[in-house]
């Protein structure tokens, strides 16, 4: 792994051939991974304050430069007999310190903008480096806190698609990355610790990789660069199939509430439809067929039902609305299981299974 002397120097040169009005911290980075051969993730924090440091020292050093310049225009001038003494500007100019911290911070903002989340660490460490930093006119009159609030807004969608979903491996790449299943992004991670790990950098050129039994069993070449181990391991990536999603859901709870919870009935009703256990709204369902098997409808008006010896216990009249029963049954059921007294064995009630629908749109199974 590199030290900070040999990265401090390596970011000057990258400075020296670079436009730092349009070079970016994430462009740094790129530029050290490859020449190093590692990832810079963990030097993240190293690389973009030595890299505001150096920028600034250099734009100290240019200011000081144009000023001497400036002062030896003016006293060239001055020196001339009849040249008019021009007035110093007093409008506030962004200076070109201001100008590149100000690319450095929009470019900062935009990486993690582009990323999934942001951690508060970061977003504190973001909001802080903006106000911390020198301020135009022009920049203070823009509505930071809305630029802040609508970044972060974005930052801490939580995706589940892309490099974070889940994907299942080849067993060959499973005995690299120590699973079979894990998410796109955490393959490529791991596939970098292995090479650290396992010492595989080439001694002479740390950007390509001497690869053991393990990753030839994997990528197929005994040298490779690092930078594409993942275009190497495209073939053994595989997306996870519906059923496997399906698997990791949870299992929709039947509904028990309402008119689906169970309810115990009087023995009087139990007698007449068979059985002291069932959900409220099978209640009203054998009854129904109950009626029907019986033939109780009133055949002069179907809306009524007439009462038979079995049933006069229950509802204590000859003749009742069928959809006006439920208030004669409601004495006759309860939540409570101790309410009533049996003085004899009821069978299970079984729910009928649910309808299905064939493909001529005919309904089958059910009662």
């Amino acid at each position: 792994m590199p030290s900070h002397s040999e990265l401090t120097e390596s970011i000057k040169k990258i400075l020296k051939v670079s436009d730092i009005n349009t070079l970016t911290a994430k462009q740094v980075r790129s530029k050290l991974g490859e020449e190093y051969g590692c990832n810079m993730t963990e030097y993240k924090k190293f690389i973009d304050d030595k890299l505001m440091e150096l920028i600034e020292d250099g734009e100290e050093d240019v200011n000081h430069e144009n000023e001497r310049t400036e002062n030896e225009k003016k006293r060239k001038l001055s020196n001339k007999p009849g040249t008019p003494v021009k007035k110093a500007k007093t409008e506030e100019q962004p200076s070109q310190k201001e100008l590149a911290a100000k690319k450095m911070f929009d470019n900062k903002k935009e990486i993690y903008t582009d990323s999934d989340e942001m951690s508060s660490e970061e977003e504190d460490e973001l909001a802080q480096e903006k106000n911390s930093r020198p301020k135009t006119k022009k920049q203070r009159s823009s509505n930071v806190n809305a630029v802040l609030q609508n970044s972060s807004r974005s930052c801490k969608r939580v995706s589940t698609g892309g490099s974070k979903a889940d994907v299942r491996v080849s067993p060959a790449l499973a005995k690299i990355v120590g699973a079979e299943r894990l998410p796109r992004s955490e393959v490529a991670v791991r596939l970098h610790q292995e090479v650290i790990a396992r010492q595989l950098h080439e001694s002479s050129d740390r950007m390509y990789v001497i690869c053991d039994e393990d990753f030839k069993a994997v990528f197929g070449q005994e040298r490779l660069r690092s930078s594409v181990l993942m275009n190497h391991a495209k073939r053994h990536i595989f997306k996870l199939s519906k059923e496997e999603i399906n698997a990791d859901k949870p299992a929709t709870k039947r509904r028990t509430g309402g008119y689906l919870k169970p309810v115990w009935l009087s023995p009087d009703l139990a007698d007449v439809l068979g059985f002291n256990h069932m959900p409220r709204s099978s209640v009203v369902k054998e009854m129904w067929k109950l009626i029907k098997g019986r033939n109780l409808q009133d055949p002069k008006n179907k809306k009524f039902m007439l009462v038979d010896d079995d049933l006069k216990p229950i509802f204590k009249t000859s003749r009742i609305q069928t959809f006006g029963m439920m208030k004669y049954l409601v004495n006759h059921i309860s939540p409570d299981d101790n309410e009533f007294q049996y003085y004899r064995t009821y069978p299970e009630y079984q729910l009928d299974p649910p309808e299905e629908k064939n493909s001529n749109g005919s309904v089958t199974g059910g009662s």
